[in-house]
Order: structure tokens, then sequence, then C-alpha cells
């Protein structure tokens, strides 16, 4: 331990590893109990400086800086800021709160698993325009009562339209609703039957030639709360 103070750097205190040594520069702090908290540049480590609820470092861990990293060592449950978070590619993965007072910022991708629930007052998607040289285009997703999906295409011939295989398992069935409308004449289509395979489609006019939308409420438990109290 060395206590160090110049013009340049003003008074410091210092933890320095013995030259030729292979141990770690920590500083540990304890109370009785025993609790121990270490902080300090873990040499086993590629020489991270890493915070430990430990008596020495390399066990317990809970963040580990180095390089261009941060590690979160242990499953974290909560996360809060009151700026921004600038990252490229990052993952959230099991975190049970992320709460913060300014913006999510990346330029990668942002993996989030195992969220029960994302809440936000707008969703959007904003991407440079790309047809307007220095604009940018912003859509907001559609929101409604359900967790709703929906496919789209278009339906003639035999007049049935096949839904993707994992609908089965993936939406409520008795949730299923279609729209049809007509290409090149007025002409009444409906709808015969319905079921997670598949739904087939009629034509007054005896030819079926329709673009379709088949909306369906995607399978979670417990289902979406439209109205709740606040509780203060």
């Amino acid at each position: 331990m060395y206590v160090q103070n110049t013009q340049a750097t003003g008074l410091q205190l210092g933890v320095r590893q013995a030259s030729g040594g292979t141990g770690d520069a920590s500083i540990r702090f304890d109370i009785p109990g025993p609790v121990y908290w270490t902080i300090g540049i873990d040499n086993s480590n590629s020489d991270k400086y890493v915070i430990s609820n430990n008596s020495g470092l390399g066990t317990n861990d809970y963040i580990r800086l180095g390089g261009s990293t941060i590690d979160f060592a242990q499953t974290v449950s909560s996360f809060t800021m009151g700026g921004n978070l600038n990252m490229g590619n990052y993952d959230i993965d099991s975190l049970t709160n992320l709460t913060l007072s300014g913006n999510i910022e990346g330029g990668g991708t942002a993996n989030i698993q195992n969220f029960d629930q994302i809440n936000a007052n707008v969703k959007n998607f904003d991407i440079p325009h790309p047809s307007k040289e220095g604009w940018r285009l912003r859509y907001s997703v559609l929101e409604g009562p359900e967790y709703g999906v929906y496919i789209r295409g278009k339906v003639e011939g035999d007049g049935v339209i096949t839904l993707p295989d994992y609908w089965k398992d993936l939406v409520y069935e008795n949730s299923i609703s279609v729209q049809l409308t007509s290409i090149g004449k007025a002409c009444s289509h409906y709808v015969i039957s319905a079921s997670t395979d598949k739904v087939e489609v009629g034509c007054a006019c005896g030819e079926v030639n329709a673009y379709y939308v088949v909306f369906a409420e995607r399978k979670v438990d417990p289902k979406l709360v439209i109205e709740y109290p606040v509780v203060e």
C-alpha cells in the first residue's frame, strides 16, 4: 500500500502488487458477521477491476470490468439508472426489473429473454428514411386489448388459407377472425370454416380471389389486464 501526492495527480491512496508478484491489488471491507466486500484488480482474471461479495476477488464476484466489457457476474433482479444506457449489442436475460429515467440506445441487437412483461408509454421503431435523405422514418406498434398476432396474404383457387403449423400451440382457436377483400371486382367472399390449421374461404361469384388478414389472440397466461387500479 502506498500514498502518493504529486502536483499532477493530487493525493492518492493506492494498493500495488509487489514487483514480480502474482497476487491481486485489492481493498477489503468487512463488518462483524462476517460480511465482506472486496474491490480491486484481479490478477488471475486478465487484470479486470472486480467488485466481489467475498473476502477475496474471484469468488462471488458481482461486477467485472475489463477492456470494453462490463460483466454482471450474478443474476441481476433489478437494474436502475438515472440517465441513458448506450450500448452496441447487448443481452438481458432473466432480468426482473430494468428501470431508467433516460433512454436505452444501441447500435446492435438487443436480446431480451425471460422477461415477464415490458411496459412502455409508446412503442416505436425508428430508422433512416429509405427515400428522403436527411430524414428518418418512425412507425408505431399496433396496439389493442389483447396479445394479438396476424398473418396476411392472397387467397385464390381452392380458397384455402394454410395457417402456420405452430399456430395450433400459439393461439386460441376460438379467437380467430378473418378479413377478406375481393380483388378485381366486387364479389362477396366469406369464411366457410376456420381452425388453427387452415381457413376455408368461399365466394358468391364462384371464383375465390381475395386478399386476407387473419387475426388471433396469442396464448399467454395470465391474459392481458386491460384496466387496473393505481396502487399508491
